[in-house]
Order: structure tokens, then sequence, then C-alpha cells
């Protein structure tokens, strides 16, 4: 009887460490099928998949917001040109326009940038050009009609021919034909440009002479220090106006000057002063450029365009650079040849 109370035990122990055996068993599976949920291929594939579709809608979103604020920084670069363009000259009326624009919050100017540097300025309406508009004309008794129609036309054309050339003039500029007591008062001679005004004497008041002086109006920048330190930069600028003046009339006399003429003005004799580079330096320049053209044969525009990207990478300092080697580098640089370039100097110069 002991002996069979015994094994009954044993034989109960062993079937208790069997059931606890296949708990754990059945324990163990259940984690691993828990786990296997998550490890399976399938869900793996779900998961980089739907990974791989969110960073697409980041990435998305990302380039579209920079996309967006690079069209805004261009929409407000053209703006702002836009609204300093205000055909008079007058930098009151381009902070005007700049405050109306940014009080409509048109322009974004979050540290007040165009505020304070424009405190002085009351606001109002804006002031724009009239479109097509390329010069006001006031009236006198010098100032006939058939003269001022000539006039109009002339630099209507004259602003075509810059336009192809990729100029755009600042300003509209006011022209006055007056006579001779208002123009010696002026301190001019037959013509002479001041302040976006055009004055041209009467019986003076020629296509040559307006589309010469218009052209003062759209090169002569602000000068930094004291103007006459900046001599080289007026007789190259002065130079630009004499030889496209001519070459838009197709025609080297200006007023009672020709380009054409010998013997040929060095560069050697012009006066060290504002004044000196805007008379012999515009006329010993303008030879040059005059003369240039003429080795080109038929292709005379590529000096032109040569001429005005050159003029256009001058950069003004004071103290002054060496304008005249940058202005004959610049030409080599537009696609002339050197040799040609040194040919039309008129004497040998080193650059």
């Amino acid at each position: 009887m002991q002996y069979d109370a015994a094994a009954k035990t044993r034989e109960l122990d062993l079937r208790e460490r069997e059931v606890t055996s296949k708990e754990r068993e059945v324990a163990s599976k259940e984690k691993e099928l828990e786990r296997s949920r998550w490890l399976n291929p399938t869900v793996i594939g779900i998961f980089v998949a739907a990974i791989g579709l969110i960073s697409s809608v980041v990435v998305a979103r990302l380039n579209n917001n920079a996309t967006q604020d690079l069209e805004r920084q261009r929409a407000q670069s053209t703006i702002i040109l836009e609204a300093i363009r205000t055909g008079t000259g007058n930098t009151d009326a381009s902070c005007r326009n700049l405050l109306f624009l940014a009080n409509l919050r048109l322009l974004d100017d979050p540290r007040q940038t165009i505020s304070k540097q424009c405190s002085s300025v009351s606001p109002g309406l804006p002031s724009l050009p009239s479109a097509g508009e390329v010069a006001r004309f006031t009236r006198s008794a010098q100032l006939t009609p058939e003269i001022e129609a000539t006039l109009k036309q002339t630099l209507v054309r004259y602003r075509e021919y810059l336009s192809k050339l990729g100029i755009q003039p600042p300003v509209v500029p006011e022209v006055v034909v007056v006579d001779e007591a208002t123009m010696q008062a002026s301190e001019c001679y037959h013509a002479c440009d001041v302040e976006d005004k055009i004055y041209l004497l009467a019986g003076f008041a020629t296509p040559a002479l307006v589309v010469h002086e218009f052209t003062h109006t759209v090169f002569i920048r602000k000068i930094p220090g004291e103007p006459d330190r900046q001599w080289s930069y007026s007789a190259i600028e002065a130079g630009m106006a004499n030889f496209l003046t001519a070459d838009f009339l197709d025609s080297p006399v200006i007023d009672n000057k020709s380009l054409d003429s010998s013997p040929r003005v060095s560069f050697t004799q012009i006066p060290h002063d504002w004044n000196g580079g805007q008379g012999p330096g515009g006329i010993a320049w303008g030879e040059f450029l005059w003369r240039l053209r003429g080795q080109t044969g038929a292709d005379k525009d590529r000096v032109t365009k040569a001429a005005v990207h050159a003029f256009a990478a001058l950069h003004l300092n004071d103290p002054p650079d060496d304008y005249e080697k940058e202005f004959l580098r610049g030409l080599v640089a537009s696609g002339l040849e050197e040799a040609q370039v040194r040919s039309a100097l008129p004497s040998p110069k080193r650059f």
C-alpha cells in the first residue's frame, strides 16, 4: 500500500511538472507569436512604405516652402526696383513709394529698415512714371510744336536703341529749350544736363544734342568723394555719351565737334578735373571708340555692346581706381581683340 501511494505521488508530481512545462511552452509560443507579428515581412514592408511616404510628404512640404520663399523674395526685389524707379530722380519720391508699399504689407520690413532710412519723408500717395513717357517737355517760347515733336520722336527711338543694349534709363528727364540769357545763367554752352534737366539753347535743340545729354542722365552715377578726383571716370562717361550718340545717329558729328576729326586728342591731354574729363576727356574717349567701331567693318554692334559692358563693369571708388585700364581690359573681356583695341588708341598705353 505504501508503495502504491508513493508511486501515485511521483506520478502526480511528474504530471504537474509536465503541465507546468507545457504552460511555459505555451507562454513562450505566445510571446514568440507576439514578437513575430511585428517582425513579419509584410508588417515591416508596410512600415517602410509608410516611413517613405511620410518622408516624401515632409520633403515636398519643405521644398514647397523654400520655393515659395524664393518666389516671394524675387517678387519683393521686383517691387522694390519698380518703387524706386520713379522717373524723377527724387529720393523722397522713392522713399514715399517704399513706405506706401510697406504700410500695405506688400513689402516685408521686419527690422524697420525702410522706416528708418525714410524717417524724414512724410507718407503719401506713390509717385510712378507715366507709361511710355521718355521725357517731359517744358513749354517755352523757344520750344515750338515742331521742335518738340522732333525731339520726342528722337528720344523714343533712342530709348528703343538703349533697350536693345540692355540699358534701362533710370529717370524721365525734363527737357527745356531756353534763350541765350537763361543758358548763360545755367553756366551752359549749347546744351547741358543739371539734376535730370536737359537744357538746350534755342537754335541748338537738335537730335544729336538731346540724345547726348539724355545719355548723361542714364550714365552719371552718384560720385563718391571729391568729383575732381574722379576725372578719369568723367572722361570715359563723356566718351560713352559721345560715342553712343554718334553710333545711334550713325554720324560722328555732335554739335560743332566731330569724332572723326584729326589730329587725335590724346589721353595725356585730359585735364585732371571733372569738367576737363567731360570736355577734352569725352572727345578723346569718344574718338577712340569711334575709331574702334570703324575697324570692325560691318560688325559695328560688337564694339557698341562691348563698350556698354565694359563701362557697366566700372566700380566707382574713393580713392579712384585706374578706370582707364579697367575699361580697356573690359573691352577685351567683352570679346574685342586686344590688338584691335591697341591699334585704335591715340597713343600706346599699357593695360
